[in-house]
């Protein structure tokens, strides 16, 4: 179901218990298209009780390595030459969305139209973000597109007084 060049980095950088999870719930989330914890430990396969499946997933959830950085940026980063020639252009847009009172910024990389997300973080206060935060999240996703020229798009603001 996963990619190959999936497979090779999870299973580096995770237990054989902690990757055959992570196999088990994007498959979980596949076919039943569900992120609550209730209803995944619900289906999760383990013939345990239902709040020891429970606390098995929210323990899997809270391991320190599962971030952006170490587990969706490698596997980009190997993606890309699959799908990009070296120092070919590559298009990413950074967008600031608020959500009910969840305030996130995101860069995806736009390919056929789409965009696919590279990098996003959470932001602790509403409304827009500054110039200095942009740079900041931008940083982070221009390590993995290091051998592409790179086309940053963005939403312009101008002020007038």
């Amino acid at each position: 179901m996963l990619p190959d060049f999936y497979h090779n980095h999870l299973i580096k950088i995770r237990t054989l218990s902690e990757y055959l999870i992570t196999l088990i719930l994007v498959k979980l989330l596949n076919v039943y298209r569900e992120v609550k914890l209730e209803e995944l430990a619900n289906k999760f396969p383990l013939p345990i009780i239902f709040a020891s499946r429970r606390k098995k997933i929210m323990r899997f959830l809270e391991v320190p390595i599962l971030t952006i950085e170490t587990i969706w940026l490698p596997i980009v980063k190997a993606w890309l030459p699959l799908i990009f020639d070296n120092q070919e252009k590559v298009h990413i847009v950074i967008d600031r969305t608020q959500w009910r009172s969840i305030n996130l910024i995101m860069v995806s990389l736009i390919i056929n139209k789409r965009g696919i997300p590279l990098y996003f973080e959470l932001l602790d206060h509403t409304g827009s973000s500054d110039f200095e935060l942009q740079v900041k999240i931008l940083s982070q996703v221009f390590s993995v597109l290091k051998n592409y020229q790179i086309v940053v798009l963005g939403e312009a603001r101008i002020l007038f007084s």
